[in-house]
Parts: structure tokens; C-alpha cells; sequence
């Protein structure tokens, strides 16, 4: 009871403190109310306008991306017809191809009907069937059936037969022709662009096959041989003429690489012009390459192809005149594509590349020259001259016989000799020189000597000038290749900075200058776009420090390239 008791007064003792504030402080709590409610009101009108600005930044939104939609089917729509537009133009331009096509094919059709017509009417022969794979025909006289049957295949049939009303069973121009019953004559093959296993294919008797083979073959050799013999008798006419002398031994070369010789052999020529007088060295067909099968016979009773050789007295005769043809026809084109005035005279170097079988290698050897004049050259009935008798008459030089490759010394040839030419010394260098600081006449001994064994291989040598106020020359290597070597200008730029287009310009007018067939630029540093730009398809090469050091490496030189160190070292120089 006590214990309730006390907690009865502590309550009567709060609600009377309660009392007493609520009576003497009621204004106090109305000031709090008013405060709590002011700041609710505060806070629902904040939360009412975030939930606004929500809600309207999430209606942009929608608006957005519904804008994008449209936007992206719109892009759709706009690409779908760009491309039925573009369909349709492919669909036109297809179908006007289709018809210039069949246009085209009705026009080469009907060329091809009126010269198959012309053709058999000249022979005086009739096509009995022809579809766009078989044509049979009927030959009423005598005719060369070798030629009848090369112009059927030239119209691109496959399978063809000959009627022959006159013949009797026979083998003519390696073909067999069979007498029927009737009294006609047959001869049928079918082959395709000379591939022999259609025969096998086609199940063809084997004799026929094998007398095929020879007619193709011969027709082949004969072909061949025929190129050799015209080499003469088919000459250009030539209307150009060129009075820049600078560009004489270009021009002249282009003019003889683009004398047609058919596939017979790879022309390697290079030239020198020096006051009116022209230098040529060309390399000639090998006798090893040159055609020796005279004919390809069928052996009946053995049911075998052989190769018949000519013999080897016509084989010689022929090559010699082959030759001397070359010789001649090279002269005649020259002489004729350059006023006689600016082209005095011409020398002519003949080489050939054969093997050697003593000692079983390829060598390169010169085995007939000649020097003749303009004035001199006009005179001569070239088409109805003997090649050799002429080129004798000519005071040319050659052995008895070209076939044996011997070799005799041109009328002619690069002079090697030059005032300019000094006596070279060799430079001393380690793993600590660097080549980009050491003297420059030192550096071009060193050029000189890294060169030198670069050409020596081949037989080459290297010489350097005395200064550098003789036109640009630093050097000349001389390399004793007929094709790709001759006279070349070598120039040192011992710099730290990178080689002007100016200086790959004085090499070009130096080349030409010299007379020479290429130049080399080599410099410690390197070269700018314009110089590779200038440089190309002329003949000049281009060897930066990178080049250089692989050079050094190779023939045994420990150096070094360093262009900052050079460069310091130069401005010490210059401010002592």
C-alpha cells in the first residue's frame, strides 16, 4: 500500500507541475504550435513541388525517348527507301548490262557467222552441222588441212569433223582420215586448248591421240622458229625523235626493251651517250635456251612420240643469224628514232650468258661488237642484206661460229680513267668511332672502302675523287656486269642533320652529267619525305645511318652512329 501510495503523489506532483506551466505558460505552447505547424506546412509544400519537378522530369523523359522513336523510324523509313532506290538502279543497270550483253554476243555471233561463211567459201567447203560446240564440214578441193583445222579451233570449237570427197585413206599433216562406205573421208578429234588429257577423257584411239600430239607440237616449234626468222623482216616504224641529249641513253634503252621479240628471251641493256657516239651492251638469247627440236614424229610400230633435233650445223647457222639479226635490227631502230646530226655513231656490245662446262657455272661473255656510222647505216638494203655478210661489211667483230660463246674484246667499252681520281687510303676505326663526327674526307675514304668490298665480288672496283668541287663526285664504283653494273656515282653526306631534296637533285644532274647508269646517296643522317618522293623510279638509291652501320657491320666494321654527340661535338668546335 505504500508503495502505491508513493506513486500516486509523484503523479498528483507532475500533473501539478503540468498544471501550473499550462496556466501561467499557455502562450509559450501556443508559440511552439503555431512553430510546428508552420514547419509542416514548409515540408509538405517542399515535398509537393520535388514530387512536381519529379514527375515533370520524368514526362520529358517519356517525351524524349518518344522523340527518339520517331526520330529513329523515321531513319528507318528513309533508309529502306534509299535502298529499294538503290535496289531498282542495280535491277536497271543489270538488266541494261544483260542487254548490251546479248546485244554484244548477237553482234560477235553473227561476225563469227559471216567469217566462218567467208572462210569455208574460200576454201570452197560446206558446213553440213554446226552448234555453238560441234561444226562438221565438207572440203570439195584440195586444201591444208593443218591450216582448216587451226582456223576451226580459233573459233573456239571443241569437237569437229572434215569431210574429204576426194581423198582416199590416208595420213595427212599428222592427221588420219578414214573412207567410209559412201566414198566420203572423216578426219575427228576433240581436244580443248592444247590439253592433252581431254584425249583420254574422250577415249580417243591412242593412234590418233599420238598423231595430235605431233601436229600440235610441230605447229608450236614451227611458230616459235618463225619469230626467230622475222626478227629481221618485221621491222618498226619509227617516227619519234629526241634531241635532249640528257635523255638519250634512257630513251634509248626503252627502245630497245620494247623491240617485240615475243617470249624468246629476257633484253637486258644498258647504254652510255658521249659526243655523238652511242655505247650498248645487250645481253643476247643463251644457246641454251635456244629451240633445237626440229619436229615431233609418231613411231607407228612402236606407238611412240619422239623429238627429232636439227642438226647441229643448222642449229648453229640459225642461232648466228638470230643473233646477227638482233645485232642489226637494234641498230636500225636506234638509228632511226634520233636525228643523225645529234646521233653520229653507234657501237654495239653483244653478250651472252651461257654455262660453262668446264667448270660447270654460268658466265657472261661479249662474243660479237660492232661501230658503225649514221651516214653509213642509211645506206643499207636492211630487209634484203645476209645478216652475217652484213654485219661483216660493218667491220663488226665476232668468232667464226657465235654457238661456242667465244668471247672477243668489244670495239668499245666504259673508260674507267678520270683526272679526278685520287689515291685512296685506308681508315682506321673501333667500337668507339663515331662515324658521324669523324673527318669528312676520312669519311669518304671510308665510303670508299666499304664499297670496294661490296663490288669486289663481282669484280668491281671503286675510286675516289679529289674534292668536292668536281661536280658532286665523291666516288665511282665501276662494276663489270654487262646488265647492272657500268659506271655508278657514289656520294658521302657526312651530316647530323637530315639530306635536303637538293642534294638528291645534284646527284640525278651528276648521273647524267657523268654519263653513268645509277647513283648512291649514302649519309650518316637521314632523308626527308620530298627526297624519296624525287628519288623514285629514278636511278638513284637512297642509304641513311641505318643502312650505313648495316654496311659497316657486314664487311666487318665495329662503329657506331650517334648524331647528338656529333652535334655537341660541333658546337664545342665552333665556340673554341
Amino acid at each position: 500500500m505504500a508503495s502505491k501510495g508513493g506513486d500516486i503523489s509523484i503523479l498528483a506532483l507532475i500533473l501539478g507541475i503540468i498544471g501550473f506551466i499550462i496556466v501561467n505558460y499557455w502562450w509559450m505552447l501556443i508559440i511552439f504550435a503555431v512553430i510546428g505547424i508552420i514547419v509542416f506546412i514548409i515540408k509538405k509544400t517542399a515535398r509537393a513541388k520535388e514530387d512536381e519537378e519529379r514527375e515533370a522530369k520524368a514526362q520529358a523523359e517519356r517525351e524524349l525517348r518518344i522523340k527518339e522513336e520517331e526520330e529513329r523510324a523515321a531513319l528507318k523509313a528513309k533508309a529502306a527507301e534509299l535502298a529499294a532506290k538503290e535496289q531498282e538502279r542495280r535491277a536497271k543497270e543489270l538488266a541494261a548490262q544483260k542487254k548490251a550483253a546479248k546485244e554484244l554476243e548477237a553482234i560477235e555471233a553473227a561476225r563469227k557467222e559471216a567469217e566462218i561463211h567467208d572462210y569455208l567459201k574460200s576454201i570452197n567447203a560446206q558446213c553440213s552441222y554446226k552448234t555453238n560446240q560441234v561444226i562438221e564440214i565438207t572440203i570439195k578441193q584440195q586444201a591444208d588441212i593443218a591450216n582448216v583445222i587451226s582456223t576451226i579451233r580459233g573459233w573456239g570449237y571443241d569437237d569437229f569433223t572434215i569431210e574429204l570427197s576426194n581423198k582416199d585413206n590416208m595420213v595427212f599433216e599428222g592427221v588420219i582420215f578414214h573412207k567410209h562406205e559412201n566414198g566420203t573421208h572423216t578426219a575427228s578429234t576433240a581436244f580443248t586448248n592444247k590439253n592433252f588429257s581431254d584425249f583420254n577423257r574422250l577415249s580417243l584411239d591412242s593412234k590418233i591421240t599420238n598423231y595430235l600430239k605431233c601436229i600440235i607440237a610441230n605447229t608450236e616449234i614451227k611458230d616459235q622458229l618463225d619469230l626467230y626468222n622475222s626478227i629481221l623482216l618485221d621491222l618498226p616504224d619509227i617516227t619519234e625523235k629526241l634531241k635532249d641529249e640528257n635523255a638519250i641513253e634512257s630513251h634509248a634503252v626503252k627502245i630497245l626493251l620494247s623491240s617485240d621479240y615475243g617470249n624468246l628471251f629476257e633484253k637486258k641493256i644498258e647504254s652510255k651517250f658521249i659526243n655523238g657516239m652511242l655505247l650498248i651492251n645487250y645481253l643476247l638469247p643463251s644457246i641454251d635456251n635456244y629451240p633445237k627440236i626440229k619436229e615431233v614424229k609418231y613411231i607407228v610400230s612402236r606407238n611412240e612420240v619422239v623429238e627429232v633435233p636439227f642438226p647441229n650445223s643448222v642449229i648453229a647457222k640459225s642461232y648466228d643469224n638470230t643473233l646477227y639479226r638482233i645485232c642489226l635490227r637494234s641498230l636500225y631502230e636506234l638509228f632511226n628514232s634520233y636525228d643523225k646530226d645529234l646521233m653520229q655513231a653507234i657501237t654495239f656490245n653483244g653478250y651472252v650468258t651461257a654455262l660453262n662446262k668446264a667448270i660447270g657455272k654460268e658466265e657472261t661473255k661479249c662474243i660479237l661488237s660492232v661501230q658503225t656510222t649514221a651516214e653509213f647505216f642509211h645506206t643499207i638494203g636492211l630487209s634484203k642484206v645476209d645478216p652475217k655478210t652484213c654485219f661483216k661489211s660493218l667491220k663488226g667483230v665476232s668468232a667464226a661460229t657465235l654457238i661456242d660463246i667465244s668471247p672477243i674484246v668489244p670495239i668499245l667499252t666504259f673508260n674507267k680513267t678520270d683526272h679526278r681520281f685520287i689515291e685512296s687510303h685506308s681508315v682506321a676505326i673501333d667500337s668507339g668511332t663515331n662515324i658521324a663526327s669523324i673527318d669528312w674526307a676520312d669519311f669518304e675514304h671510308l665510303v670508299r672502302e666499304l664499297f670496294e668490298k661490296e663490288f669486289s665480288a663481282n669484280g668491281g672496283e671503286v675510286k675516289v675523287t679529289q674534292s668536292s668541287r668536281d661536280g658532286g663526285v665523291d666516288a665511282v664504283a665501276f662494276d663489270p656486269d654487262p646488265i647492272r653494273g657500268g659506271k655508278i656515282i657514289i656520294q658521302a653526306k657526312r651530316y647530323t642533320n637530315t639530306v635536303g631534296v637538293s642534294a638528291v637533285r645534284d646527284l640525278y644532274g651528276t648521273i647524267i652529267n657523268e654519263g653513268a647508269s645509277s647513283g648512291i646517296l649514302i649519309t650518316t643522317a637521314d632523308y626527308g619525305a620530298d627526297s624519296y618522293t624525287f628519288a623514285k623510279d629514278k636511278p638513284i638509291k637512297l642509304l641513311n645511318g641505318g643502312h650505313l652501320l648495316s654496311l659497316l657491320h657486314k664487311h666487318g666494321y665495329d662503329a657506331r652512329i650517334n648524331i647528338e654527340e656529333a652535334k655537341e661535338m660541333t658546337d664545342v668546335e665552333k665556340k673554341q
